[in-house]
């Protein structure tokens, strides 16, 4: 069994190195992380503006809607403080069956607060994961999130 988690962690940490060089490639801010970590800090404007997205792979997210019991890269979406104002531009995202935004608004550990998660479906040519499309729906919501903080850097 411990073979197995090694291996699925093994497996995680190189999609996720894979993810790094995508997301760099679209022009997230991404910040270092420890190997031990499961995540990614990507800025989708600046390093340390919010919001801040945690992307994982994940094998279901039926936790979070049933449509969604599938294998997706899931970003949750943070900041520093409960910001109603980031809560309300995130609820205008349009969804597609690809890419969609589910709403869950709570406190986080170490002063962050989560609005929600993004989640795009995975798609695999064979048994691979199929990273070039990913590229159009992450270059959507980096469009999307870049607008929100030009809106939040120009009212504040």
């Amino acid at each position: 069994m411990s073979d197995n988690r090694n291996l699925e962690q093994a497996l995680s940490q190189l999609a996720l190195r894979q993810l790094w060089v995508m997301l760099a490639e679209l022009s997230f801010k991404l910040s270092k992380k420890a190997d031990r970590e499961t995540t990614i800090r990507a800025y989708p404007f600046k390093h340390g503006q919010y919001p801040l997205l945690n992307p994982r792979f994940e094998p279901t997210a039926a936790w979070l809607d049933e449509a969604w019991d599938k294998p997706c890269l899931d970003l949750a979406v943070c900041s520093k403080g409960a910001r109603a104002s980031l809560d309300r531009e995130l609820s205008k995202f349009h969804s597609s069956n690809d890419c969609v935004f589910i709403a869950e608004p709570c406190t986080a550990s170490r002063g962050y607060y989560q609005h929600g998660h993004f989640l795009i479906a995975l798609n695999f040519v064979g048994k691979e994961l199929d990273f070039i499309a990913l590229k159009q729906p992450l270059a959507k919501l980096l469009n999307f999130l870049q607008a929100i903080a030009t809106m939040s850097v120009n009212h504040e």
